[in-house]
């Protein structure tokens, strides 16, 4: 076990990623309680031999994170009444990032295809590329316990993406950074599930009823889909969470980006 001098640093990181997260969580009088696994860190010589290895260049944030700890594990806890005067824990947020020994490119048929038009950073008014483009590589963050893949999208020379698979195999633009994507898995407290939220299926009805409860920046977030007309962002079924017929995928951009610049701005001001 990693030092209490070590321990503490690794737990300031994690909130400083987190924008706060862990703090904020801590000051709830219904908070359970945090298990962080403790994972050694990656040396510059393994992410450079990844790196030569896999072809692409990490974003520095998450050579940072890696630097610290090769890969991210942390679950979190609310005390709930059992019908007696006592609580009890009750799992609920877990947050995740594979470390270097699993981020493995998806193979080709796993990964967006040429007939999903990528989006391109810095398109004009944040559009969709129309281009048929294949992704150079797919690199896989987190398996959502098996409800979907979260992964960093290379195109071209491009910063890479960070996309979302469902579990049918659809893939769809979540943020156009991977710091952009531990904001948003911030701000949704590592819900499970709450990567549905940009999809047009929407967050099921559980994850809805968490995130009301215990995300209040989804508020900033229902605001700025709302100035699109779309609609809240969960109805508890999974269905018709997009309230417009003419939803399309250069939208969804658009909105992923404007809650990313929601949650950066909210974040600031507390």
């Amino acid at each position: 076990m990693d030092p209490p001098s070590i321990c503490r640093r690794r737990r300031e990181l994690y909130d400083e990623i987190l924008l706060g997260m862990i703090t904020s969580l801590e000051k709830r009088p219904d908070f359970g309680d945090l298990r962080v696994c403790e994972y050694a860190p990656a040396t510059d010589t393994e992410i450079t031999s990844w790196e030569m290895e896999v072809g692409v260049l990490l974003p520095p944030c998450l050579k940072a994170l890696l630097r610290t700890s090769n890969g991210l594990e942390m679950e979190w806890s609310i005390l709930e009444a059992n019908g007696t005067s006592q609580r009890l824990p009750v799992p609920l947020g877990h947050l995740h990032l594979h470390g270097l020994d699993a981020m493995h490119p998806l193979p080709g048929n796993s990964s967006p295809s040429h007939s999903l038009p990528l989006a391109i950073a810095g398109a004009k008014n944040h559009e969709l590329g129309a281009l048929p483009i294949h992704s150079n590589r797919v690199i896989p963050l987190d398996n959502c316990d098996g409800d979907g893949i979260v992964a960093l999208v290379y195109v071209g020379n491009s910063s890479p993406q960070v996309w979302f698979s469902t579990r049918s195999g659809d893939w769809y633009f979540v943020a156009a950074s991977f710091s952009a994507y531990t904001r948003l898995m911030a701000v949704h407290l590592g819900i499970p599930g709450w990567q549905y939220a940009f999809t047009p299926c929407g967050v099921s009805s559980s994850t809805g009823q968490w995130l009301e409860r215990f995300a209040p920046l989804r508020r900033a977030m229902d605001a700025a889909r709302e100035s699109f007309c779309l609609g809240p962002a969960f109805n508890g079924n999974r269905t018709g969470t997009i309230a417009t017929a003419s939803f399309d995928l250069g939208t969804m951009s658009t909105i992923a980006r404007k809650l990313c610049s929601s949650c950066t701005a909210a974040a600031t001001s507390t």
